[in-house]
């Protein structure tokens, strides 16, 4: 199985997405159970 992720990087934001993207980093994303789910099925199948 193959993902084909496309990332696309802005080069300017406004003030409000700058507040938001700070907030989106503050938040405990990596400690939800999906996640934690996910990275056991990424090591179980290297």
């Amino acid at each position: 199985m193959y993902v084909i992720l496309k990332v696309i990087t802005p080069t300017k934001l406004s003030r409000e997405q700058k507040k938001l993207l700070e907030s989106l980093s503050k938040t405990d994303l990596d400690n939800s159970v999906e996640f934690k789910k996910y990275n056991e099925y990424l090591r179980k199948n290297k």
